[in-house]
């Protein structure tokens, strides 16, 4: 438990879990910005879970969402009691595992894929398949690509009456993409316990004000969208402003959460989308026509220089992205037959450089 005592004339709460002392005015700007409601325990106990996981909660990498339990014992009455969960979604996700060694985020995407559905007709147990929307996640780790997928009917959060929330219901790619990738960030590097924001039974929501609380950025689904309604965009200071015939869409576009300031649709991106149409530009993809090169290194190093790496970029490329070298003739030339996945990755690779990475020169 916390301990409000007098030092002074300034009022401190203090934590059960370290030597944590904060100044009552400092949590009550915490729990204004963050969490309205919490008690002090609360607040100090998922301070603590931040603190462990490395996350900072004002910067949106954790969040603090409240949960109803009930704590009655078998055949006894309902008994709720009311208490904080700390959550991340996909920044806190990606934070985690690039702290543990992840170098390039998962690639994402989405399909309609056939997955079993289970029920019970006279007491017999039956089995079907329906069409579902399937989100996926993937990444290469020593030479071998992990997948996970995440079918929306299993995923979607929803609350306790069944009704889908609104980002679930209004977004299902992009929810069904993060929460793929939770899952393989979680497989592949482990997520420190803590749940995701994005999926699950909202049991006792009385409204949606928190069934969705990581905030919306625009990224590349969300670009599409605004494409296909005839629309254009421009990204000045991590910001992503609408133009176009844009009132006559207004609905569409409050239901994206876009908001209006200074008389414009604007909308906060997404750090990586900065990342890969602000801050560096996108390598000119030059396509080979396929044919079987004498010497797969040097055909290698062709491709990756005409697509804009430079040669150190191409050494920690090989090495840290292929798993290969000079050498590795029959593994470099697996990736030239498929020409198409191996600029998919030249292209992530140049999007994760702002994280960092080993270089030096390649001697083909």
């Amino acid at each position: 438990m916390s301990n409000v005592t007098t030092a002074t004339r300034t009022e401190v709460v203090k934590s059960a879990f370290s030597n944590t002392v904060m100044t009552t005015e400092q949590v009550e700007i915490i729990k204004n910005q963050l969490a309205v409601g919490i008690s002090d325990q609360d607040l100090m106990y998922c301070l603590e879970i931040s603190k462990q996981a490395g996350l900072n909660p004002i910067l949106k990498d954790i969040y603090f969402v409240p949960r109803r339990v009930n704590i009655a014992g078998h055949n006894e009455p309902a008994q709720w009691v009311s208490k904080y969960e700390p959550m991340i979604g996909r920044k806190g996700a990606r934070a985690i595992a690039r702290r543990k060694g992840m170098k390039v985020p998962p690639t994402t995407g989405h399909m309609f894929k056939n997955t079993p559905k289970l029920s019970i007709k006279n007491g017999k147990v039956e089995w079907s398949e329906e069409k579902d929307l399937v989100g996926w996640a993937e990444l290469i780790v020593e030479g071998q690509t992990v997948r996970k997928e995440a079918a929306f009917s299993i995923y979607k959060q929803t609350k306790k009456e069944g009704e889908i929330t609104k980002f679930w219901a209004t977004m299902p790619t992009v929810m069904v993409e993060k929460v793929a990738e939770f899952q393989l960030l979680d497989a592949v590097y482990g997520l420190d316990g803590i749940m995701s924001v994005d999926a699950g039974i909202v049991e006792d929501a009385p409204d949606e004000s928190y069934a969705h609380t990581e905030e919306i950025l625009f990224n590349k689904e969300m670009a599409k969208s605004i494409k296909d309604l005839g629309l254009e965009y421009t990204i000045e200071n991590g910001v992503a402003t609408l133009s176009g015939d844009v009132f006559n869409n207004a609905k569409t576009l409050k239901g994206l959460n876009f908001t209006i300031n200074n008389g414009k649709y604007t909308m906060p991106i997404d750090p990586e989308m900065e990342t890969k149409e602000v801050k560096k530009p996108k390598p000119e993809i030059v396509v080979i026509p396929p044919q079987k090169p004498s010497n797969p290194a040097k055909e290698m190093t062709k491709i990756l220089k005409d697509s804009g790496l430079q040669n150190g970029e191409i050494k920690d490329f090989v090495e840290n992205i292929l798993q290969a070298s000079s050498k590795d003739t029959s593994k470099l030339q697996s990736y030239l037959d498929n020409k198409e996945n191996l600029l998919k990755m030249v292209e992530d690779y140049c999007a994760a450089k702002q994280s960092g990475g080993t270089q030096g020169e390649l001697d083909f």
